[in-house]
C-alpha cells in the first residue's frame, strides 16, 4: 500500500520482522529488540532483551501472538526463546538445540518451528491462548477451584488470599469473598469440594516465622454461601497444607496429621534419616503416599530418595526406593493406581498397593514440577521447568494439548471439579485454561 516502513532504531541492526497483520514491526541490535507501529511514524511499543549477544534470527508465529528468536551461544549451543507479542514478556525457552542455526522456519499453519542446522531439530509450540491470567492482581503463589469451574481460591498481590468468580469480568464484584484477614494463606480444598482448609502463612520465611503460631480455618462452601466451621492455630510451618478427601484429616509440614476441626495432632509419621517431605498425596481417606528424601539433603552424595505409603496412625505401611528424585505426586482417591515425575523428566505410572511401575513416558524436556488428574476421566495435566503445561492421555501415552506455562517458578496445577478447566499457579503469574481435549 506504499507504507514507508521506519528505519531501525539500532545502528548495525542485524534483525528484522514483521508481524502477521503487519501492523508491527520488530528491529533488533545486539540482542535487545524494539517493537514499533509499523506505520510512517513508527511509534515504540516496547523493548525486551533476550540475549547479551547478537541475534541470528526472530520472527512471529502465524498467529501473530508470540515472537520467536534465535542466538547462536559459546560452544555451538543454541538459544531459542519465546515472547508476548503484545507485551514482550518471556514466555518459555526451547530445550534441546545443540548446534549452530542461522533460521527459523515456521509453519505457516500448523505452527510448528523447524531450526536447520548441522543438527535439525522441530518443536510443536503451543498457540492456544489462556481464558484467564491473573497478572497484577493475582501473585499466583497458591490456588485452588473451589466446589465449581468458576470459584477461584487464590492469593492476590497486597490484597491477601480470596475467591473470585471467573464469570463476572467485572473488577469491582471481585473477590465474591474473603476470608476476613488480607493475609496471604496455603491452601487445601478436600476431593468432595465441600471444605477448604487456609493456614495463615508469614510474610516472610525465617526462623521467627517457624516458631510463630499461625492460624488455620476451615470453610464449608454451599452454592454461593461459605461458613467458617473450625479454627485453631497451630505452631508449625504449615506450607505443606493437604486435606484428606472427606475433609477429616489435615497433613501438615514434618509429616503431622492434625484433626482438621481441633487441630490436635493425630499422627506423626516417623522413619529415621527423613531430610525432607517432597510431595503427598491421598490414596485414601485411610492411607496418604510421601515423596521423600532421606540420609542427606537432595543431591548430596549418599542421598536416597523413596515412596512411602502410611496409614493414619503414623505407621509405614510400604516404600520402595526411586533412582531419581520426585518432585510430584498425582492420585484420585479409591484408584489403584498414581503417577509421580520429577527431575528426570518422566512420568511414572505406579500401583498404590506395591509402589511398582506398570509404565512411563518421557513428557517434558525439563524437570517435572507439578501434576494433577482429571476428577473422573484418565488424562493427566503436568507442568515442568521447560515452561510447558501438558495433557496426557495416559491409556495411550499421547499428548492431547500443550500450553505455556508462567514464566517463574511453578507452584501449582489443579482442574476444576467439572473437569473443564485447567489452573496453574506460579510466582508471577496465573493461567487459566479450557482446553479443548476436556470438553
Amino acid at each position: 500500500d506504499g507504507t514507508v516502513l521506519p528505519a531501525p532504531r539500532f545502528s548495525g541492526s542485524n534483525g528484522l520482522a514483521i508481524s502477521p497483520d503487519g501492523r508491527r514491526l520488530l528491529a533488533a541490535d545486539e540482542g535487545e529488540v524494539s517493537c514499533s507501529e509499523s506505520g510512517v511514524d513508527g511509534r515504540l511499543l516496547f523493548r525486551f532483551r533476550p540475549e547479551t549477544l547478537r541475534l541470528t534470527d526472530m520472527t512471529y508465529t502465524p498467529d501473530g501472538s508470540r515472537i520467536l528468536t534465535l542466538a547462536n551461544l559459546p560452544g555451538g549451543r543454541q538459544s531459542i526463546k519465546v515472547w508476548e507479542a503484545h507485551s514482550g514478556a518471556l514466555l518459555q525457552t526451547l530445550m534441546g538445540g545443540q548446534s549452530r542455526a542461522y533460521r527459523l522456519v515456521v509453519h505457516p499453519l500448523s505452527g510448528e518451528l523447524l531450526v536447520p542446522g548441522q543438527t535439525t531439530r522441530a518443536w510443536r509450540l503451543p498457540t492456544s491462548q489462556e481464558k484467564w491470567s491473573f497478572r497484577e492482581s493475582a501473585a499466583g503463589l497458591n490456588g485452588a477451584f473451589w466446589g465449581q469451574d468458576d470459584r477461584v481460591l487464590t492469593d492476590r498481590t497486597g490484597m491477601g488470599t480470596a475467591l473470585l468468580d471467573l464469570e463476572r469480568p467485572d473488577p469491582r464484584q471481585q473477590p465474591i469473598w474473603e476470608p476476613g484477614r488480607r493475609f496471604k494463606y496455603a491452601i487445601s480444598v478436600s476431593t468432595d469440594g465441600q471444605l477448604a482448609a487456609l493456614a495463615e502463612l508469614p510474610a516472610q520465611s525465617g526462623r521467627l516465622a517457624l516458631n510463630t503460631n499461625r492460624s488455620v480455618k476451615v470453610f464449608r462452601l454451599t452454592g454461593d454461601k461459605v461458613e467458617e466451621v473450625h479454627a485453631f492455630k497451630v505452631a508449625r510451618n504449615l506450607r505443606q497444607l493437604n486435606l484428606s478427601p472427606d475433609g477429616s484429616l489435615l497433613y501438615v509440614a514434618e509429616r503431622q496429621l492434625l484433626n482438621s476441626a481441633n487441630g490436635e495432632q493425630v499422627a506423626r509419621m516417623n522413619l529415621p534419616e527423613v531430610n525432607a517431605t517432597n510431595a503427598v498425596a491421598w490414596l485414601s481417606n485411610t492411607r496418604i503416599l510421601t515423596a521423600l528424601t532421606t540420609v542427606h539433603s537432595r543431591g548430596v552424595e549418599g542421598s536416597q530418595e523413596q515412596l512411602v505409603v502410611w496409614d493414619t496412625a503414623g505407621k509405614p505401611l510400604r516404600s520402595r526406593d526411586c533412582p531419581t528424585p520426585v518432585n510430584c505426586l498425582a492420585a484420585r482417591p479409591g484408584d489403584s493406581w498414581f503417577a509421580e515425575a520429577g527431575t528426570d523428566n518422566m512420568v511414572r505410572v505406579r500401583n498404590a498397593d506395591t509402589l511398582e511401575v506398570q509404565r512411563e513416558f518421557r513428557a517434558h524436556d525439563g524437570p517435572i514440577a507439578a501434576m494433577v488428574l482429571h476428577p473422573t476421566r484418565p488424562i493427566l495435566a503436568t507442568a515442568s521447568d521447560d515452561q510447558t503445561v501438558k495433557l496426557w492421555d495416559l491409556e495411550t501415552g499421547r499428548c492431547l494439548e500443550e500450553y505455556f506455562s508462567p514464566v517463574g517458578k511453578i507452584n501449582r496445577l489443579d482442574i476444576s471439579p467439572g473437569g473443564k478447566r485447567l489452573g496453574c499457579w506460579a510466582d508471577k503469574l496465573t493461567r487459566i485454561w479450557e482446553p479443548e481435549c476436556l470438553k
